[in-house]
């Protein structure tokens, strides 16, 4: 079970990405981002095309990268070669997956055992583009299976559920036992393109209401640690939340 010291911290580091310049989809993306980095040490790296500044947010230990998913493999074999239990984390979303840099990344890493976390944000939109109508396999977990690698899928609001799977593939990747994928299952107010206001149905922007990662998160420790209201509205007023949830 997760200390409230822990879980404080965490409060607090999500809340200061949900804030970052006001962008409602670093704010949709704030769970996956604080959870899948978490496990993250100073020897590892970060392999992502995110704003460094929210990175450093989630955690400023590693050393960052900008790339996509062929970007990880370069790092990844200089952390294999020295053996210092160094992994790389790679975040990318769910619009490479149609793309031949996916399957040619996953199965370079899983024929080499490089020690690279996959980590898809899959918030169901490529381009513009619903995902079910340009992949055969829309359970992107699945994937993982013909490349041998393990695999988890979670829910991408759920910084504790993300915070979970990082740690396990974490620790796989260290052990030497090759890489590992999480499919983190969010959703983003706008998608990867510029669509004009009102592309997605209305029932969508109910779902991210519904699923803001913050908001998730304080419901989850109030349940678990009656009466630490207090502490929690303390780190929204640093974090610059206007309002505070029961």
């Amino acid at each position: 079970m997760t200390s409230r010291t822990e879980l404080l911290a965490l409060y607090r580091t999500i809340g200061l990405v949900s804030r970052f310049n006001g962008n409602a989809d670093v704010a949709a993306a704030a769970a996956v981002l604080c959870g899948a980095l978490s496990p993250m040490r100073e020897t590892d790296c970060i392999v992502a095309k995110i704003d460094r500044e929210v990175l450093k947010l989630a955690n400023e230990a590693p050393q960052i990268a900008t790339g996509g998913m062929r970007h990880a493999l370069e790092p990844a074999y200089t952390a294999q070669n020295r053996n210092q239990q160094a992994i790389v984390c790679c975040l990318f979303d769910d619009s490479i997956l149609a793309d031949g840099e996916f399957h040619e990344a996953m199965n370079e890493a899983a024929v080499a055992a490089l020690p690279i976390v996959f980590v898809c944000e899959n918030n169901f939109y490529g381009l513009g583009t619903l995902f079910d109508g340009a992949s055969c396999q829309e359970e992107l977990y699945r994937f993982a299976a013909g490349y041998k690698i393990p695999a988890w899928r979670v829910d991408g609001a759920d910084v504790l559920e993300v915070r979970a799977a990082a740690l396990a593939a974490a620790n796989h990747a260290r052990a030497g036992e090759g890489p590992a994928l999480i499919d983190a299952v969010t959703y983003h107010p706008r998608g990867d393109s510029a669509e004009p206001e009102g592309f997605k149905p209305p029932h969508e922007e109910i779902i991210l209401h519904e699923r803001e990662p913050h908001a998730t998160l304080r419901a989850r420790i109030v349940a678990e640690h009656p009466g630490i209201q207090t502490a929690l509205d303390e780190i929204d007023r640093e974090c610059g939340f206007a309002r505070h949830r029961a």
